[in-house]
């Protein structure tokens, strides 16, 4: 018989860290975008409606940047061999918000366009 004990695994991943950061830069994202069309809606009167157009375009460029790098981090967590819960829950809900934000832009340009 041999004295040496056998190691005990200790576990190397304690998750997914990729998944963690797409999940949390979706969720801030969104909670921008939801956050900041609140406020832009109770500050329409004071700012005026020429200048709300415009908040209103960076808003939704800037949800969309950031559900956009949500959705390829979670693309890319979703390849890693690691617990795939958070990854899939930011890949669902930035695919949404980035498909929601190009029909909304596509939208607004064929209506200010004249079709």
């Amino acid at each position: 018989m041999s004295d040496t004990q056998p190691t005990p695994q200790t576990s190397a991943s304690t998750g997914n860290p990729v998944g963690r950061v797409a999940f949390l830069v979706t969720a801030l994202s969104v909670g921008v975008g939801l956050i900041g069309q609140l406020v832009l809606q109770l500050l329409s009167a004071s700012i005026g409606f020429g200048l709300l157009g415009g908040v209103s375009s960076i808003l939704n460029f800037l949800v969309f940047v950031g559900a956009a790098a949500g959705l390829v981090l979670g693309i890319a967590a979703l390849r890693r061999p690691a617990p795939h819960l958070l990854a899939a829950v930011a890949v669902g809900v930035a695919a949404n918000t980035v498909a929601g934000t190009l029909v909304s832009f596509v939208s607004s340009l064929f209506y200010s366009i004249g079709f």
